[in-house]
Formats: structure tokens, sequence, C-alpha cells
């Protein structure tokens, strides 16, 4: 089995394992238990079952988590003043101090199909709702010919609440708040 180094784990599967285990075994609700019955149907034990509820839930999560929190950061150090001034040709290089911002919600979910050989037999999809924070000192961005070519972080503290969408009511999972370092520059 090839497990995972830590620089590939996605950064919020510890947290976000823990907060779904609490979710499944502590909230008194069902919400992840149609998942888990079909697992126990197939032959799975509970135990087994629930893991792999829990593994995959996380394992799609945070990467939806990662992505979507660079990709708004950088959405929005693209409207900071220092960039729009790069971008008009008033310099070649910006340096964005600090970005201290609550960003746009963005969804994620996460779709699990239970199959007999070729045969759907159940589809069952879980979706989320995420509210990031993000607080960045030291953004250093490259411009070339009106566009960034890289991006790099200097600090970046980031903080996410995530929700679970039921029946379009939100039920609050997790908050996780982390220093994060992004490694060296982001090429566009």
């Amino acid at each position: 089995m090839n497990e995972d180094t830590e620089q590939d784990k996605p950064v919020y599967s510890k947290e976000l394992a823990e907060e779904i285990t609490k979710a499944i075994n502590n909230h008194g609700t069902d919400d992840f238990s149609e998942a888990k019955d079909w697992w126990t149907k197939t032959g799975l034990r509970a135990e087994e079952a629930e893991k792999k509820l829990v593994k995959k839930l996380v394992e799609i999560l945070s990467q939806y988590l990662s992505d979507g929190l660079l990709q708004l950061t950088i959405e929005e150090v693209m409207n900071e003043k220092e960039y729009k001034d790069a971008v008009q040709g008033k310099k070649n290089h910006a340096v964005v101090a600090h970005l201290d911002k609550k960003l746009p919600t963005f969804n994620a979910y996460v779709e699990f199909i239970i199959r007999s050989g070729l045969m759907e037999i159940a589809k069952i999809r879980y979706d989320f709702e995420a509210e990031p924070e993000v607080e960045v000192k030291d953004i250093k961005l490259k411009i070339q010919g009106n566009k960034i070519k890289s991006i790099s972080f200097g600090s970046f503290i980031a903080s996410i609440s995530l929700y679970l969408l039921k029946d379009k009511l939100p039920i609050k999972i997790s908050s996780i708040e982390r220093s994060l370092s992004l490694p060296g520059t982001i090429t566009l």
C-alpha cells in the first residue's frame, strides 16, 4: 500500500477526519447514515463502513477546500489596488503587503455511487458549503505584459467553516484554522 507523504496530503485531512467522525457519531443526526447503511449491506462491518465514508469525504472535501481557498485568494489579490496599478504599467513587480478578508462562500459535493457489477444500485450525494477567511502577508506578484505570471505568498493563515447542506439548511460540521506554508511560487 502506498502511503501519502506529509507533503502530498491535502491540508485539511486530519482536522476534517476528526470533525466528520464527530458529526457521524456525536451529533445524533443520521445525515451520513444512508451511505454507511449501503456499505454495510455490501458486506462491510459498521466500523469499516464508517472508515470508508470518512476517508472518501475527507479525500474529496479537503481537495475542494484547498483548491477553492487558493483560487479565491488569488482572485481577491488580483482585485487589490497594487495589482491593478501594476497591470496599468506603473510597475513591473507588485507586492501586496497584507490581505485580510472573508472570501465568498463556495460549494462542494461528494457523491457516492453504489454498484453491483456494472449496475448502479444507489447514488447518494452530500452537498457542502464552505465559508473561508484568509490573512496573507507579503504577497508577491510578478507582472509581465499586463498579466500575472506568478504569485507567491509569505505567511498565509486560513480558516474555513464547513456546513453540510441538508434540505437546503446548513448544518455546521467544523471550523478549522490553519497557518499554511504554500511552497514556492505559483506560475500562472
